[in-house]
């Protein structure tokens, strides 16, 4: 799939967004949101999911196809437990808050794909 300059940037406002928005929301997710360490990490997060991520994603391929698509939720989750473990700023001390959190990215990505997809 052809990646376009806004396809990128759309990623990185999502990554950023949704880290954002779960440390606003959820209260086990801790982190200082004046901190421009955050929009790194978001920004790190969305260079994870344009490379790294479609690497996994045909890797499990057949798991995918066996649970209907849900097993993508914890490759989106694994994606977020690789930027918490990489930038000790960021707390996400169990698996309900991480949930959450990729789903609150899953939200925020298909609400913004949805106002700015180019058909």
């Amino acid at each position: 799939m052809k990646k376009t300059i806004k396809h990128i940037a759309l990623r990185m406002i999502v990554s950023v967004g949704g880290l954002y928005l779960s440390g606003l929301i959820i209260p086990r997710v801790c982190f200082d949101l004046k901190n421009p360490n955050v929009v790194i990490a978001g920004l790190a997060l969305g260079v994870l999911n344009l490379t790294l991520r479609p690497i996994i994603k045909v890797l499990t391929f057949p798991l995918r196809i066996i649970t209907l698509g849900l097993f993508g939720l914890v490759i989106n989750g694994a994606m977020i437990w690789i930027i918490t473990a990489i930038f000790p700023m960021i707390d996400i001390p169990l698996i309900l808050p991480l949930v959450y959190t990729t789903l609150i990215m899953l939200s925020l990505n298909l609400i913004l794909t949805s106002l700015f997809s180019t058909k």
